[in-house]
């Protein structure tokens, strides 16, 4: 019996690798800690962003880009990779239906 390697088992580990390897990145990385965003951040201060609402029916909290992380925080489909403040509001508020 001949201990040989295939062709087929290298690029079947090779693909099984290739979809593990990146997802236990994916996984470490929504662990990590998010950091806020900055109202002085370009992008921010483009949309007004503000940590607090001047408008009490319109807060991130209510929005349908707003995804409830912990507490007072979240993230936002607008500011990528950055939390908002669940009472803040930007130019980009839409308001999450019910249910």
């Amino acid at each position: 019996m001949r201990n040989t390697i295939s062709r087929r088992s290298i690029l079947k580990s090779g693909v099984i690798a290739g979809v593990l390897i990146p997802a236990g990145f994916r996984f470490n990385s929504a662990l990590a800690d998010v950091p806020a965003l900055d109202p002085a951040d370009p992008v921010a201060k483009a949309l007004q962003y503000t940590t607090k609402s001047a408008k009490p029916d319109q807060t991130c909290a209510n929005c349908i880009q707003y995804t409830q992380r912990s507490g007072a925080t979240g993230s936002c489909n607008i500011f990528a990779g950055k939390t908002v403040a669940s009472g803040g509001w930007c130019l980009s508020w839409v308001n999450k239906p019910a249910g």
